[in-house]
């Protein structure tokens, strides 16, 4: 039984073949023999007509050889496929019993692309189509995704119950980095993928230093569907020549231009195109390609050749920021680099600046060399000015153990010495490692509690908070923030030491604080509608953005300005529009 079984399964092309029914393997166009022989089906898809032509080059490229053809395809393999099974392009995907035959036309639903194919060129005709020099990416992936990790390491948001980043902190996260959304969406994806982003009790954490996963499928990094599957043609298709993508774009239109979808009534659209750019765009950030670029986009490309490697090092500037092109580091001390100097801006080069916070992340992730490793890796040197701020970082930075009710010195060489010893009753917080911290807010009031009240949660309170008398179980400010630079990041701060999401009243004081201030009113009516009508004319192309805001049904908010266009829209439709009825 176990043998029949599997005989059954059994995908040798040749015993296949010989299964078939013999009036139909009489009128093939090669020998059983010849199915597992490459060259010997790529002279008889010679044979084919043009119409069969497009069908394999579709198959081909859309499915790729090996592959089982997917049900919507099915149509077409029945339509025009009938001598892909006599050149042996097709293959059904179950063999015949031990002395059972078949007739392989009947297996369109249930068949696969030869594997013998997988070498073959594909579009010969778009190989060659432009000439021109690689030219660098418009950002590089890999250390976009570096720069991710390592904000993620300083501000770790908070993840979902189903464990995802939420909508809003990715929003900030990408805002944060810069402009270029598609550019940091795509490095956030690159960083998870190479492991250079985890999550962890119920946050997302980067890890900038640990040495990322190669990415054996760069089309994970592609929005499933129409920009997945373009990603997954051009790595069948593209070789060692320069391929044109409008060139590309016009010759799938003519010959495959179902080759992403099973549309008939609208076969091929501006979409297609725009997922082939996406695809090449991306496949080029990550060097999977090299590109040729245009104004805005990659117009050409061609398989990836290895990048010459640049002298290792950066520049450091007196004034403490830090010039770096990729690869001038390995990766593993770049992420040492983003730490130490966070990001700042920047695409084919990258700035950083130090900063005391970043000296400070240095020295909690166990470094006492700053001032070295800097020296050793700056084609400038370490200016002296810089060397002096480094120093002053450095001992502000020292690690302490606090002890309440203990009187501390602080030397003039930045040293602390404690003068007494700590009394029996001292509770002591060590900041070797995350103290517990959090904060609640009651009545107005933001409270510390007690055994919770470490320095971190209790200094980013302190910005946007007044100090009050306590309670007798907690620290306690009243919300009173001002003059507050980055709001934003206060925001995040505070998150990372609250529960659940911030009260409305402390967020919209930071925003206030932040000089997000301005407030405004317009006036409004109530647009009533015919009930029967209602839902209609919400969806009406026109004005369904005037009308979205409901009230109750069959009644609209609406700001008085644009009623002209509801009201003219109205009489276009048959309707009658009463003005304050």
């Amino acid at each position: 039984m176990r043998e029949r079984r599997r005989q059954r399964t059994d995908t040798s092309g040749r015993r296949t073949v010989a299964g078939y029914d013999a009036v139909f393997r009489a009128s093939m166009w090669i020998t059983p023999e010849q199915i597992d022989d490459g060259l010997a089906i790529s002279e008889a898809m010679s044979r084919l007509d043009p119409c069969a032509t497009d069908l394999a080059t579709l198959l081909l490229l859309g499915v790729g050889a090996g592959e089982a053809v997917p049900e919507r395809l099915r149509d077409l393999v029945d339509e025009d496929g009938e001598d892909l099974w006599r050149a042996g392009v097709l293959l059904p995907r179950m063999a015949p019993s031990a002395g059972a035959t078949i007739d392989p036309r009947h297996y369109a639903a249930y068949c696969r692309v030869n594997p013998v194919l997988g070498r073959k060129r594909l579009l010969p005709e778009v190989h060659g189509t432009m000439e021109g020099e690689a030219q660098a990416p418009a950002s590089d992936v890999g250390w976009d995704a570096v720069v991710v990790a390592a904000h993620l390491e300083r501000h770790a948001p908070r993840l979902t119950k189903s464990g995802e980043l939420r909508k809003d902190d990715e929003a900030r996260l990408v805002s944060s980095l810069g402009p270029d959304e598609h550019r940091w969406r795509l490095a956030l994806r690159t960083a998870q993928a190479a492991g250079l982003v985890r999550s962890a009790a119920g946050r997302l954490y980067g890890i900038p230093e640990s040495n990322p996963r190669p990415l054996t499928d760069p089309a994970v990094l592609l929005t499933e569907g129409g920009p997945r599957q373009a990603g997954a043609l051009l790595n069948r298709l593209v070789g060692r020549r320069w391929i044109s993508l409008e060139m590309l774009d016009a010759v799938l239109q003519a010959r495959c231009p179902t080759i992403f979808s099973d549309d008939r009534a609208r076969p091929w659209a501006e979409r297609e195109g725009g997922w082939l750019r996406e695809a090449a765009d991306i496949f080029h950030r990550v060097g999977v390609f090299d590109g040729i670029r245009g104004a805005d986009a990659v117009v050409a490309v061609r398989r990836g050749t290895a990048r010459p490697p640049r002298p290792p090092g950066f520049m450091l500037m007196p004034d403490r920021d830090i010039l770096i092109a990729p690869g001038e580091l390995p990766g593993p001390e770049y992420g040492r680099l983003c730490r130490l100097a966070p990001y700042v801006g920047g695409d084919v080069l990258h700035r950083h600046r130090l900063t005391r916070e970043g000296v400070a992340a240095d020295m909690a992730c166990g470094y006492d060399d700053v001032l070295d490793w800097l020296a050793v890796r700056s084609r400038t040197g370490l200016p002296g000015n810089v060397r002096t701020s480094l120093e002053a970082w450095l001992r502000s930075a020292s690690r302490v153990t606090l002890f309440s009710g203990v009187t501390v010195l602080e030397h003039p060489d930045g040293r602390l010495e404690r003068v007494d010893s700590a009394p029996p009753d001292a509770r002591q917080i060590n900041y070797d490692r995350l103290p517990p911290a959090r904060f609640e807010v009651n009545d107005g009031h933001v409270e510390v509690p007690y055994g919770e009240d470490a320095l971190t949660v209790r200094a980013v309170i302190g910005r946007i908070g007044r100090k009050i008398a306590a309670d007798g179980d907690a620290h306690r400010w009243l919300i009173a923030p001002s003059g507050i630079q980055e709001p934003d990041s206060v925001l995040d701060e505070l998150r990372r030491y609250h529960e659940g999401e911030i009260p409305g009243e402390l967020e919209a004081a930071v925003h206030a604080a932040g000089g997000r201030v301005r407030c405004w009113t317009e006036e409004a009516v109530v647009l009533h509608l015919p009930d029967e009508a209602y839902d209609a004319l919400r969806r009406d192309r026109v004005i369904a953005h005037h009308v979205a805001r409901e009230l109750v049904r069959g009644q609209c908010i609406v700001a008085r300005a644009e009623l002209p266009t509801i009201q003219a829209r109205l009489d276009d439709l048959g309707y009658q529009l009463e003005l304050d009825a």
